[in-house]
């Protein structure tokens, strides 16, 4: 419950004197119900018939959180029901409006939802499928994530843990799969870096994505996953559907240079069987080889020793 303190002063001949404080209690709007309205917390719980009730009790859609968040914001990747959508819609929410950091409601959904029926209500209200946005989110895991400029909402969900129903309704809905970031870099790329999934990576080829497409410095998916993704079956898809291991960076890398220098054994030895030339030398000169004997994760391996004999037998 909250309470609004109003304090009085009479001016008569005792100006001197200070009235008591009057303490005027009011009720929050729609009751205990509606507590928390512009929270996370309430859409992930709150009804349709919920959510009405508290509009018709004048719960404000066009409020504001710290981060700039609105009620659509919120139900878009918290809630689980389209029919919320539509009714913060009908009550006059802005498809449109981008909180703090510039991510729109379909962002959000990209982001947080499990339901691929929240894309496709935003998406039936004019919410831009491939919106970017041009500034870091504030939470600090999604910093560390999708600090890219330039983030799409389909890179987003090709990178994030949602369900890859998602994917397959953002590309339903018109996402551009070769929609690029500041970096060049597709919704691809973002599928098989750090985190990604090779059935997001498998989905993605096979709606259209280029396999081999180039960043602004010539690095393709593969080259992302040799370097930071230890789930070797993202680089087993990435392959079987037809990456080049062979392809070099605008520096000379290639992707087994990258794996040897910083990713596990596994996925160098998955490369190095593919590749046509392991010891092919970047732009400076380095081998996998030489990366290989400074990285903990690969030095004395199995596939260290077969990727050590394959060059010294070159030699």
């Amino acid at each position: 419950m909250g309470y609004t303190t109003v304090v009085g002063r009479l001016s008569n001949r005792f100006s001197w004197a200070w009235i008591v404080i009057i303490v005027a209690f009011s009720t929050p709007v729609g009751g205990g119900e509606c507590e928390g309205w512009g929270q996370p917390e309430f859409f992930q719980s709150a009804s349709a018939s919920h959510v009405q009730a508290c509009l018709q009790d004048g719960a404000n859609v066009l409020m504001r959180t710290g981060a700039g968040e609105t009620p659509l914001h919120l139900a878009a990747g918290y809630s689980k029901d389209p029919e919320i959508i539509e009714l913060l819609l009908a009550a006059g929410a802005d498809p449109v409006h981008r909180r703090g950091d510039g991510w729109t409601a379909m962002h959000m959904a990209a982001r947080y939802s499990v339901s691929p029926e929240m894309i496709v209500a935003l998406s039936l209200a004019g919410v831009d499928v491939n919106a970017i946005f041009d500034t870091g989110p504030r939470r600090l895991l999604d910093r560390i994530m999708f600090a890219r400029r330039g983030t799409t909402p389909l890179m987003i969900a090709a990178q994030s843990s949602r369900p890859h129903e998602m994917l397959s309704t953002l590309i339903a809905v018109g996402a551009d799969l070769g929609a690029v970031d500041r970096r060049g870099r597709t919704a691809l790329h973002y599928a098989a870096r750090d985190h990604g999934h090779h059935a997001a990576v498998a989905l993605l080829v096979a709606a259209g994505a280029e396999v081999d497409a180039a960043d602004d410095e010539e690095w393709t998916p593969l080259h992302l996953a040799a370097t930071r993704n230890q789930n070797v079956m993202v680089t087993e898809t990435l392959l079987r559907v037809g990456a080049s291991p062979n392809v070099k960076a605008s520096g000379g890398q290639t992707p087994i240079q990258q794996a040897a220098g910083h990713n596990n054994a596994k996925v160098l030895g998955v490369l190095f069987a593919h590749s046509s030339d392991p010891c092919a030398p970047d732009n400076d000169g380095r081998i996998a080889l030489r990366l290989a004997e400074s990285n903990d994760l690969v030095f004395g391996t199995a596939e260290f020793w077969e990727l050590h004999n394959r060059c010294f037998e070159k030699q």
